[in-house]
């Protein structure tokens, strides 16, 4: 053992010991491997490969058969993709998902509970028509068994409706405020002959249209006030009516609802003059808005007989009107109401009838009361604005 013997300690390695009591062989000074090192690290695991992802859908690719509607992969597809690479991130290739056609999952439940209306395995004939049963990409909609109110075009659609049905009524709300009046009406019919009630006529009639401060514009909402009067004189008011004018949530249309005060709140904004400023308003102040009696608002570009050229909006009644509790009369009533508004009109044909179907108010002749706005400076209708003024020219009769 030369290697064992010198002048400084041998190595443990090199020269075993004899372990205490026992011979002189020990397991733990055996020597190492030459390939094998003191200290390892641990080596990487390899990446699995991934799995190809199916192509995106294109607009060419809607007419694929009906499972893959939407856009939505097939049900081979359809399978949760579980590879993900060492490091936890999973596979998000193109954007992680089919774009903007996927199903959404409230639409994925609306299949599975058998809404859907899928032509699967129905007749052949009853399947062909226009887009053959299935859907169009480039609209976003098909035929009415396969549209689904979840999906996502859907959703883009009503998104699309919501925000257009904003800014409509922007516009309608700067038309639908001021003075309007239909003297020139009354004098028209007037030298017809034509008199009020039976005789066919209008009577003279002035609306007055005022927006309210109101808590609601903060989410787009509008409160619009309302007063009618007779003659051109603010004394002889008939009418006040309360207007909300917003966008419905599910129709996405300009809806407006009526409301009426109890007569004690009319004394009171009477008392103030109509300055709401000086009116403390609560809801407990107002009636039951008038349910079913809600006016429809639509834009239309086209020509009105009769108004202005170009854009206005028609307001109308689903239904075909609505009955309510006439105070007037003690009795219920039904109500019928049409109307237009462009910049500078508002025809309304109010129509009201008891329930044997005789006329209580309104035109005989279904004839629009066709009231013209009021500026301040013009003089053929500014009168109706002061009530100490009259007409420069009284209507014959």
């Amino acid at each position: 053992k030369p290697k064992c013997q010198g002048p400084h300690p041998p190595h443990p390695r090199a020269c075993p010991m004899p372990l205490a009591g026992g011979p002189g062989l020990s397991f733990a000074t055996a020597p190492l491997h030459p390939l094998r090192r003191a200290h390892t690290t641990p080596r990487p695991p390899a990446k699995r490969p991934r799995r190809p992802r199916p192509a995106r859908p294109r607009a060419a690719d809607f007419d694929a058969p009906e499972a893959q509607l939407h856009g939505g992969p097939t049900e081979a597809e359809a399978k949760p993709d579980v590879d993900a690479d060492a490091d936890g991130e999973a596979d998000a290739d193109e954007g992680g998902g089919w774009g903007l056609m996927t199903d959404s999952v409230l639409e994925v439940k609306w299949k599975m509970e058998g809404r859907g209306g899928s032509c699967v395995g129905c007749d052949a004939e009853a399947a062909k028509g226009p887009g053959g049963g299935r859907v169009d990409a480039r609209r976003g909609v098909g035929p009415p068994e396969l549209k689904s109110p979840y999906s996502t075009a859907g959703m883009v659609q009503r998104i699309y409706a919501y925000v257009n049905a904003r800014k409509t009524m922007a516009e309608f709300l700067g038309w639908f405020q001021g003075d309007f009046d239909n003297y020139a009406q009354v004098v028209e019919d007037r030298k017809l002959g034509l008199h009020p009630r039976e005789g066919g006529g209008h009577e003279h009639i002035h609306c007055q249209l005022m927006p309210v401060p109101s808590a609601d514009a903060q989410n787009g909402d509008a409160l619009i006030f309302a007063k009618y009067y007779f003659d051109g004189d603010p004394r002889k008011i008939f009418r006040q009516r309360l207007y909300k004018v917003f966008v419905g949530e599910q129709s996405h249309a300009v809806e407006m609802r009526i409301y009426r005060f109890f007569k004690e709140v009319e004394e009171r904004i009477e008392a103030c003059d109509y300055d709401f400023s000086r009116v403390n308003l609560h809801d407990d102040d107002l009636y039951a808005w008038l349910e079913g009696c809600e006016i429809f608002w639509r834009r239309d570009d086209h020509d009105y007989p009769g108004v202005r050229r170009g854009a206005h909006f028609i307001g109308y009644m689903k239904g075909g009107g609505c009955t309510v509790f006439s105070t007037e009369i003690g009795a219920h009533i039904r109500i019928r109401d049409d109307l237009v508004v462009t910049e500078d009109d508002l025809w309304v044909n109010d129509r009201g009838f008891d329930q044997n179907g005789h006329f209580v108010y309104g035109n005989r002749r279904g004839i629009p009361y066709k009231m013209k706005r009021v500026h301040p400076r013009d003089p053929t209708l500014a009168w109706t604005l002061d009530p100490s003024s009259r007409p420069p020219d009284p209507p014959p009769g």
